[in-house]
């Protein structure tokens, strides 16, 4: 049995539907109104650090991760990110390395983070916790095994299926490989 980090390919889109970009972005926003939740309790100053949080955590992204991406300037799965770096940033043709990933790390730490420090520091109900966590894992699971990755064109991504195929026959070999396999189970 072979397990992989990465996802199995599904396809490839040069522009994201707006059904797998609405589910993505419903979980966002679900992310976000949950951090919101947590910290409403303990006053308007917590709700504007995560807001004010949020709203940084775009221009990070943007220039760690989104501006060397195959989606530079158009619709991808996270709603709201390389469908609008390229009024922020030009685009940078290299493949995302070690600081990319550090950026795309301090982004959701960013935006995940202080909601999850409250809920520690001010004892807030352990459910609160579950809930959020569940979220989030959520979120991972669904942009890195289902609609993101899957169907993803970057092959300089290491999550990315086709990564570390030397050209395109690979990849769609690949490609053919899986959907053959996939056939075979049903």
């Amino acid at each position: 049995m072979h397990i992989s980090l990465r996802a199995r390919r599904e396809g490839q889109f040069e522009q994201w539907p707006p059904l797998y970009t609405g589910a993505i972005g419903a979980l966002t926003l679900l992310l976000f109104l949950e951090g919101i939740f947590i910290v409403a309790p303990h006053g308007l100053f917590h709700v504007s650090v995560v807001l004010v949080l949020w709203i940084l955590s775009y221009p990070v992204i943007y220039y760690g991760m989104c501006r060397t991406c195959t989606y530079y300037g158009r619709r991808c799965p996270v709603p709201g990110e390389g469908s609008l770096v390229h009024y922020f940033f030009n685009r940078r043709e290299a493949s995302p390395g070690w600081s990319a990933w550090t950026m795309v790390g301090l982004c959701y730490v960013m935006r995940l983070g202080y909601p999850l420090i409250c809920l520690v520091r001010f004892h807030t109900p352990w459910w609160y916790g579950v809930v959020y966590g569940f979220s989030i894992m959520a979120f991972t699971v669904v942009l890195t095994r289902m609609i993101g990755c899957p169907y993803c064109t970057r092959n300089t991504c290491p999550l990315n299926p086709d990564y570390g195929f030397t050209s395109i026959t690979d990849c769609a070999t690949n490609l053919s490989s899986n959907v053959t396999e996939k056939g075979d189970r049903a």
